[in-house]
């Protein structure tokens, strides 16, 4: 059966897209986040590989590095690329070309650039600094005395040399597991800690600092019980904090021992606030064996109102083969710009991690596969509290860096496949009280399109045209019904681009 994927619009107006698309800084360098350039170029990238688009989401190159499982990619106001690979740091331009790669000897957990446009880099052990050639400034350790804090956690702001870090201890304080301090660079000292959380034994797995909104983030931690065969994670949260205040603290309850740490496989927010989270999971939610079927869901948190509603947005089954690395089997969900959302997986479906699935959604999220489940939750009712200070610093100049050496292979004719499931479906558009249908969307042997008799066609020459991903013209057809059936089944698989060109539009 073919499945050939149709996306209309004028293009006209998707030629000034990257003319009111912002500027996007052009994110925080959050776990696992797409990037969009000024041009409106989008970058994604996957363990050793990263893609580029343009703004239509057509695939200009993919790179695929022999010594990096990016995590991290923060695109900077200088036209550049920093990213993290576990222990790694390093510096690449826009078309993907490593400037330079150091390695340290502790896992870096996420990064920033702070007022001095210096790499501020929270890492397991404390706050490094490295300067945008990547040299080494200093390295401030920090020594929590509470007792199974084990990471220093993730940097969240910088307000002019006042880094702010949050962590979790996962075991030993009552109801104060979530931890937020600040440490001043000018006095060498931490001037604040204040605590959080739901219950006991907190354990904090990925946060995501806004890109919309200053002194917001979002987290996802999990209670974690010890010891026997009851030891494992059981309840989860998913939580947004504005400042000291949380906003909502919503309980996310279907986690088990088996699963990676790092189920949820990414978050993204649009413009509104509203949080998108990915996860890849088993049917069964319980099992790690053969035979169960996998699949990728998505959902969206609505922040709006005095409750929080979060709704399921895509249900996706994958395969019934259990994945080579569940780690790397990963559904994830974009907000890209101006209400357009990527929806791309790879590894699954018997695709591999170098060959992935790419969508884009349409402006309501619709995806013909999704299931839409509204799971309702109120408001969190506490805040971070003041406690005693509880972190003391240390100094290690003796930390330094090595370079590390990078091969890098270009493909710059990559063409992924794309997602059938989440096509744009049936639509009627509606243009200056025109009405165009086009169907089915996907489209097999034949494509279907109706216009309305307020456009009547015998009386100026009209013209459709479908383009392929690369922008080759494949087939094109003076028009002189208001009811047209094109054969399509000549064209292979693929997504296509279809535009009617009238005299005066």
């Amino acid at each position: 059966m073919k499945n050939l994927i149709l996306i209309f619009g004028f293009f006209h107006c998707l030629s000034c897209l990257a003319q009111n698309t912002p500027y996007l800084n052009a994110n925080r360098g959050n776990y696992r986040e797409a990037s969009v350039d000024k041009d409106s170029n989008v970058y994604l990238f996957r363990v050793n590989q990263l893609e580029k688009y343009n703004k239509l989401l057509q695939p200009i190159w993919v790179k695929q590095y022999d010594s990096l499982a990016i995590s991290n990619l923060l695109l900077s106001k200088t036209n550049c690329f920093f990213f993290i690979s576990d222990n790694k740091i390093g510096k690449m331009d826009l078309n993907g070309n490593i400037i330079w790669c150091k390695k340290i000897s502790t896992h870096i957990n996420n990064m920033m650039l702070n007022h001095q446009n210096q790499l501020a880099l929270a890492t397991t052990e404390g706050l490094f600094k490295m300067d945008t050639l990547g040299n080494m400034i200093y390295c401030k350790k920090f020594n929590i005395n509470y007792s199974g804090i084990s990471s220093v956690g993730y940097i969240i702001n910088d307000s002019m040399g006042v880094y702010e870090f949050i962590t979790s201890n996962g075991a030993g304080i009552s109801n104060t597991t979530i931890y937020k301090f600040k440490y001043s660079e000018i006095l060498d000292t931490i001037v604040s800690i204040k605590s959080g959380g739901n219950g006991n034994n907190i354990e904090l797995f990925n946060i995501y600092i806004s890109n919309h909104f200053l002194n917001t983030i979002f987290s996802y931690s999990r209670n974690w019980l010890y010891g026997g065969m009851g030891g494992g994670p059981t309840n989860g949260y998913i939580e947004k904090y504005e400042g000291n205040m949380v906003k909502y603290s919503v309980s996310y309850n279907n986690l088990s021992s088996t699963y990676p740490f790092d189920i949820i496989n990414n978050f993204s927010e649009d413009e509104a606030g509203n949080l998108y989270f990915s996860q890849f999971i088993k049917a069964d939610e319980i099992s790690n064996t053969n035979g169960y079927p996998h699949h990728v869901d998505v959902y969206k948190v609505d922040s709006a109102g005095n409750s929080i509603v979060v709704t399921r947005l895509i249900n996706d089954a994958l395969t019934s083969s259990t994945p080579i690395n569940i780690k790397n089997e990963l559904g994830t969900f974009h907000f890209l710009f101006s209400k357009k959302y990527l929806y791309t997986y790879s590894g699954c479906r018997g695709y591999t991690i170098n060959n992935p699935i790419v969508s884009l959604l349409d402006s309501s999220v619709h995806s013909s596969c999704s299931t839409y489940s509204i799971y309702p939750h109120t408001f969190g009712s506490y805040n971070f509290q003041s406690l005693n200070l509880g972190v003391s610093t240390f100094s290690n100049s003796s930390y330094t860096c090595v370079n590390q050496s990078i091969i890098t292979i270009t493909n710059n004719s990559f063409n992924p496949d794309y997602n059938y499931c989440s096509s744009l479906g049936e639509n009627e558009l509606n243009i200056k009280n025109e009405k165009l249908k086009i169907y089915p969307n996907p489209a097999n042997d034949i494509l279907n399109i109706e216009f309305s008799t307020s456009l009547n066609l015998a009386e100026q020459s009209t013209t459709i045209e479908i383009s392929n991903a690369l922008g080759q013209v494949v087939l094109s057809e003076a028009l002189t019904s208001q009811n047209v059936k094109l054969k399509t089944n000549f064209l292979p698989n693929g997504m296509y681009y279809l535009s009617v060109k009238t005299k005066d539009k």
